[in-house]
């Protein structure tokens, strides 16, 4: 507000909450602010953790050094402007529902509500996600609401598949097994019977069965059971 310089002000919001009829309106002190440069301003928090919501009346009294006074008054009107973006987000791992995302709210007043469309929660972080399409609806303490939308995508897990297997001979270790990974997120780590092996292609193997197991950079995996025979 303005006022003349030097000036103190006392900021009031007009209430009925001590009162037993709607006309009857109390006052409840917010504080008090220094006139400078013509201008005076006061921010919260407020007195006694007072809060102030849209519509609600606010006075203002100024007095001057001569204690002469002056009192003005006008209804709270916020310009809901309320800024959304996303932060965090990951993608939906191994065919499970385990994306996320952050939500960042700007030009707001929290606290803050969000609906993913589940209900009101108060954290702005999202777990536990299946891939697909949401969309968020955030509401500050001034009711003034905003929506987002996004997409968690789907990273499928990894799958083997046999290339080739060839049987030892002569009960020598000179059978070998020749998988393909596709799909998932490299790099890959394969297992041979539960051991880190380097191949593909599997080499010096005897007669028997076999476990292969891949591992992608999500943790995701795919299992492949082989046998190669021995020849004489």
């Amino acid at each position: 507000g303005s006022a003349v310089n030097a000036s103190f002000v006392e900021v009031y919001v007009q209430g009925n909450e001590d009162c037993s009829e709607a006309p009857c309106q109390g006052r409840f002190f917010l504080g008090q602010a220094t006139v400078v440069g013509g201008n005076w301003i006061l921010e919260a928090p407020f007195t006694n953790g007072i809060e102030i919501a849209n519509g609600n009346l606010i006075t203002a009294i100024a007095t001057d050094v001569n204690q002469n006074s002056s009192e003005y008054a006008a209804c709270v009107l916020f310009q809901c402007s309320l800024s959304l973006s996303i932060e965090n987000q990951i993608a939906a791992t191994c065919g499970e529902a385990n994306g996320g995302f952050s939500l960042v709210v700007n030009n707001g007043t929290g606290p803050y509500l969000y609906d993913l469309g589940n209900g009101d929660v108060n954290s702005p972080e999202f777990n536990n996600l299946a891939s697909g399409n949401y969309q968020v609806t955030v509401t500050d303490a001034n009711d003034c609401t905003g929506s987002i939308a996004l997409s968690i995508t789907a990273t499928p897990p990894p799958t083997l598949i046999l290339s080739s297997a060839t049987d030892a001979s002569c009960e020598l270790p000179n059978g070998s097994i020749d998988v393909v990974a596709t799909g998932g997120t490299g790099p890959y780590t394969y297992l041979l019977l539960g051991a880190t092996s380097d191949g593909p292609p599997f080499t010096g193997l005897t007669g028997g069965d076999y476990t292969i197991v891949v591992i992608d950079a999500d943790d995701c995996s795919d299992t492949l059971m082989t046998s190669i025979a021995t020849s004489p």
